[in-house]
């Protein structure tokens, strides 16, 4: 995993959050996203990060 795999599951969290399948035109980008929230140390913040508004 890359500073730049991270950079990309956090730049399109906001969008993907409000709707789920706005990559889906991208199946390698939700690949890529699936694989990094995943990873362990992700996986844990994710599901305890504080989750902000749009």
């Amino acid at each position: 995993m890359t500073l730049a795999d991270l950079a990309i599951l956090e730049a399109s969290q906001s969008c993907f959050q409000s709707n789920p399948r706005f990559l889906s035109s991208f199946p390698d980008l939700m690949k890529l996203r699936e694989k990094v929230a995943a990873a362990d140390g992700v996986r844990q913040y994710l599901a305890t990060r504080i989750q902000r508004g749009i």
